[in-house]
């Protein structure tokens, strides 16, 4: 498919982030957003963990201290961790189609965190994870493909 019916059909809008880290090279930068996507699916599995053990422990921590499992609505709202928060913006940003590329170290960053969280809750979970977390193999593709010239 050509450069300019890809535009169109993406966006130059949306497809303007990865002209401006690829120096406008149109090919590589359209190389940048399928590889953006495949990254992004590569956190799917590690976000979606993440969010129903973290959920689920949250749930039966506040109901063993509360004595219900009706504690959200007889205690009102908790607050959340500063971590927990940025995982959750950062799960917002793919889920919504956001580049996440743009800043490797931040991704790498966000990438650590959500290993940490996991291993808050069952030390032994980050462990079981390689299976389905291909995130280290696409970052150093993502890195390459940024600094080839």
């Amino acid at each position: 498919m050509h450069i300019s019916e890809l535009e169109i059909l993406f966006s130059s809008k949306r497809l303007q982030t990865y002209y401006q880290l690829l120096h406008g090279d149109k090919e590589k930068a359209l190389a940048y957003y399928l590889l953006n996507m495949e990254i992004s699916k590569s956190f799917y599995p590690l976000l979606s963990t993440v969010e129903i053990v973290l959920r689920n422990a949250i749930h039966n921590s506040c109901t063993a201290h509360f004595g219900t499992d009706r504690w959200l609505l007889e205690s009102g709202i908790i607050s959340i961790n500063d971590r927990v928060e940025k995982v959750r913006k950062f799960r917002n940003r793919i889920f919504h189609y956001e580049p996440i590329c743009n800043d490797l170290s931040a991704l790498e960053k966000n990438h650590t965190a959500l290993l940490d969280i996991l291993s808050w809750l069952n030390k032994d979970l980050p462990n079981w994870l390689p299976q389905i977390n291909r995130f280290q193999v696409l970052h150093q593709s993502a890195f390459e493909l940024l600094h080839s010239r």
